[in-house]
């Protein structure tokens, strides 16, 4: 793959910004991967294990359960769990006999154990029906990669661990994701959350990627920036449409460069490890 193709491939993209024909949604499937006892966390505990920088965490009998032995020395984290009492209602059951309910009186801590933190039994992980075209470079940039189930996302890219988490087997996700990284590589880090223009710069690189690989996806593009052309004055979005063009062109230049120069394909059993 070399710099021309891939810009002639940019510039047919950049001809749906002006067309009539917007880019529909890509209707990605979520992989099956498989239940942990974390699946069904809330919200605020899933933030919990977030902060603990891992995405599986369990009680100390839950691990041994899987024939899995946390470490000496390691150190819990805790997540919150409801206390229920049962109490009298004024309510009468079918024998005449007073209802009881449950009710919420406050919360009490449990603790857990990251998995990064225990040793034994490998964990069940998805595996992937193939690999996607250009895993050789994230494995380059030793970027993990791990198949998970996400909430409300089909991919992310962790700066801080180094890591692409999918949730989806579809190409351009893992494209999106490694444009993220090479953005990173590029600009020296990332600033949190969806930006307009970051999220614009790896959809489109992944959209030209996609291209160069044969697969025709749709770009989502346009949607990043018309969240940011709302209340801006066209020449603001002119200066963000230009700015992504470019570092769209050093992106794509940076993985295509990076891929001729690897020489080894490192296949599925040593890309996806989970200790």
């Amino acid at each position: 793959m070399n710099s021309q193709l891939a810009n002639e491939q940019l510039a047919k993209i950049v001809q749906l910004f002006s067309s009539q024909e917007l880019p529909k949604v890509a209707a990605y499937k979520f992989i099956e991967a498989p239940q942990k006892p974390s699946s069904h966390w809330s919200l605020g505990n899933h933030v919990l294990m977030w902060l603990s920088q891992t995405n599986d965490a369990r009680t100390f009998n839950q691990w041994n359960e899987v024939q899995r032995f946390v470490n000496k020395g390691t150190k819990a984290f805790y997540i919150l769990a409801p206390t229920m009492i049962k109490v009298k209602t004024q309510e009468l059951d079918e024998n005449n006999e007073t209802k009881t309910e449950q009710r919420l009186i406050g919360f009490h801590v449990i603790p857990v154990f990251r998995a990064e933190d225990t040793n034994g039994k490998p964990l069940e992980v998805f595996k992937p029906k193939a690999l996607p075209p250009l895993v050789q470079v994230a494995q380059h940039w030793k970027v993990k990669i791990e198949y998970e189930k996400l909430d409300r996302a089909y991919g992310c890219f962790s700066p801080s661990e180094n890591k692409i988490t999918l949730a989806t087997e579809e190409v351009k996700v893992f494209f999106h994701e490694l444009s993220h990284k090479a953005h990173q590589m590029i600009d020296g880090k990332l600033n949190g959350g969806q930006r307009p223009d970051q999220e614009a710069i790896a959809d489109l690189s992944a959209c030209v990627l996609a291209r160069l690989y044969g697969f025709n996806y749709d770009a989502e593009t346009w949607q990043y920036l018309a969240s940011y052309a709302e209340n801006k004055t066209p020449e603001a979005v002119g200066r963000l449409c230009f700015a992504v063009l470019a570092k769209v062109q050093k992106v794509i230049e940076l993985i295509l460069k990076t891929d001729s120069q690897v020489e080894t394909i490192v296949r599925y059993p040593l890309m996806l490890v989970k200790t």
